[in-house]
């Protein structure tokens, strides 16, 4: 095992890696960073490598996950292949991985769109496979499961059988969700904002960092947690037979947000955001997915140069696939429908729409909208192969 050049690297208990890893999994991985700080790029995570002196960027180490007295950890063994059976590859297993997946999917028929879709730096996981892909395969519920966590836990706050600071921030956070307007629009963007600085301290939290656990109780999911772990609450449910429902839908939300972690660590490649909002399920807007890519030189969104591409279904117009962008300040924004109708009344109101986006900063605006058969599946796949999906050729 090499033990004496090894090195052990701790994994939180909270860490975005710690879902998706077991004891016993062994990978292969190249360094990178530098000689005196090396680094591994496991599920989308930046990881030191300490005592690493002798490694080098681009070499090949094995990773071995194995327990620790602290917990899950990472046995990084350069030269030699650590016992147990390594995949040839890395892509070689995440094809399996996927190939399993999408069969328990029933979607073995979108292995192209998939392919593109998942990022070759995840690990073999199911569970972040199905929880990545289900987020395109799949329209969410989350708004529908979001308003019934939020009738619970009221009721509850009012009987007086849930924690009241946690059950005012589940409340605030909700409420705020379920408005299903502008201003919750932008609220979603600052919440994911703040999150993506969650993921952050998590990370560091692995490498040591006690700092790092500041902000945990900031996430939404670690409210219904706790709300979930205290037994008056639970009593209170149970009593109304709600429980059950209470605990799946609190499951299919963190399953959900999981997936919206994922697909957004396609910003260690290049600046970009992805955003699933949780609209009620009566409201104009539904089933609305945002995607913001940094198109400029440096690793920073440019007001000027980026793409904003918007799939949402609506109750007027149909489905819809968004187009804004920005090069050199100049704005094109494409409108494709599935409903001829809804093309007629945005070319309509072409004027009034570039109207909006120069009085929103961009002077050179233009608007079109054209027909679509509405596989949004393909769309997706399509703005994914600009990172780089997983190499099919191995």
């Amino acid at each position: 095992m090499l033990d004496g050049i090894s090195s052990l690297i701790p994994i939180a208990r909270h860490h975005v890696l710690a879902s998706a890893l077991r004891a016993g999994q062994t990978f292969r991985a190249t360094v990178h960073g530098t000689g005196d700080q090396p680094v591994l790029l496991l599920a989308g995570a930046r990881i030191p490598i300490e005592g690493g002196a002798r490694l080098t960027p681009g070499q090949t180490v094995h990773i071995e996950v194995v327990d620790s007295n602290a917990g899950l950890a990472l046995r990084v063994l350069p030269g030699e292949t650590p016992s147990g059976n390594v995949a040839a590859s890395p892509d070689a297993a995440l094809r399996a991985a996927l190939a399993e997946v999408l069969h328990a999917m029933g979607a073995a028929r979108h292995a192209d769109a998939a392919e593109a879709i998942v990022p070759r730096f995840l690990p073999p996981s199911s569970l972040v496979l199905r929880q990545l892909l289900a987020l395109f395969f799949e329209r969410g519920a989350l708004g529908a499961d979001l308003d019934r966590i939020q009738q619970w836990v009221a009721q509850a706050a009012a009987a007086g059988a849930a924690p009241r600071p946690t059950a005012e921030n589940v409340l605030a956070m909700l409420a705020a969700l379920a408005a299903g307007d502008v201003r919750a629009f932008a609220d979603a963007l600052e919440r994911l904002a703040r999150a993506r600085g969650l993921e952050a301290r998590l990370a560091n939290l692995a490498t040591g960092d006690a700092e790092a656990a500041e902000g945990l109780d900031d996430f939404l999911t670690a409210y219904l947690s706790r709300l979930a772990a205290h037994e008056p609450f639970r009593q209170f449910l149970r009593a109304n037979g709600a429980l059950r429902g209470f605990e799946a839908a609190a499951r299919r939300i963190q399953e959900r947000l999981d997936g919206v972690a994922v697909q957004n660590l396609r910003g260690l490649e290049q600046p970009y955001v992805f955003l699933e909002l949780p609209l009620p399920a009566d409201a104009a807007l539904r089933h609305v997915q945002v995607h913001f890519i940094g198109t400029g030189r440096g690793r920073r969104f440019e007001k000027d140069n980026a793409l904003i591409v918007i799939d949402v279904s609506t109750a007027r117009l149909g489905d819809l696939w968004v187009t804004l962008s920005m090069v050199n300040g100049a704005c094109r924004c494409g409108f494709r429908a599935t409903d001829a109708r809804a093309v007629e009344a945005i070319r309509a109101n072409a004027g009034e729409l570039a109207e909006a986006l120069r009085d929103a900063g961009y002077p050179r605006a233009h608007v079109e909208a054209a027909l679509w058969d509405g596989d949004r599946l393909r769309e997706t796949a399509a703005l994914m192969r600009r990172f780089g999906g997983l190499d099919v050729k191995g």
